[in-house]
């Protein structure tokens, strides 16, 4: 399966390749989770959902960010740039990303990223409607460019700490609790909040490298 192929394949059920925002949770995948499925199907490396075909030597991912560069596998030399290889691929026990040509097509699996799906659960009285009057679906902020709010996050109004091992878990926390609007997400450390960019003052988001901040659609 070739990288477009993989992509699409996540495109038709609305999701997205995945994309690792630490090294704990690319290596946490490979062990919980990648290593038997690979072992069932046969496969061999995961599409990562980022690529340099636009400027090559930066790699820009599909949910806005760029390649951690504490992911790339060290003992190959990687990241190699140049000779076509434009897009990455993920081996679950090489403990690293490879850069690979966007046309292979050897045994390559697609693993999506999938929004939680919505809530289907009877309305709650009216009292209460102000806490589940969302989509069930959440996307990354945008700033007033309309660019992703990369490496910033709103920090006055944390209702809630937890750990998580990825973002969908995350979103699907802050759709259960009562009041959560929105979420950061950072290295692990998701951050339920009491409120929304619209509500909340500019002074309330501060600057973190390599936090996320979602809120619904």
């Amino acid at each position: 399966m070739s990288y477009s192929e993989a992509s699409s394949s996540c495109a038709a059920i609305s999701g997205q390749l995945v994309v690792f925002n630490s090294y704990d949770e690319m290596i946490d995948l490979g062990i919980t989770y990648l290593e038997p499925q690979v072992a069932a199907t046969g496969g061999y490396f995961i599409w990562v959902g980022c690529t340099d075909q636009a400027v090559q030597g930066t790699f820009e991912c599909e949910d806005g960010t760029q390649v951690d560069s504490a992911l790339w596998r060290t003992d190959t030399g990687q990241p190699t740039i140049g000779s076509g290889r434009n897009c990455i691929n993920y081996l679950y026990n090489s403990h690293g990303l490879e850069t690979s040509s966007c046309g292979d097509s050897y045994p390559t699996l697609a693993l999506c990223e999938v929004d939680p799906i919505p809530d289907t659960t009877p309305s709650p009285p009216p009292q209460q409607a102000k806490y589940r009057n969302r989509s069930g679906f959440y996307s990354m902020a945008k700033d007033n460019n309309g660019s992703p709010m990369i490496d910033y996050c709103l920090s006055d109004h944390v209702m809630k700490t937890i750990y998580m091992k990825d973002k969908l878990h995350c979103a699907a926390e802050c759709e259960k609790e009562p009041g959560c609007m929105s979420f950061n997400y950072r290295d692990g450390k998701c951050e339920l909040n009491a409120e929304t960019k619209d509500g909340a003052s500019s002074t309330s988001f501060s600057q973190r490298d390599g936090c996320l901040y979602y809120e619904p659609l």
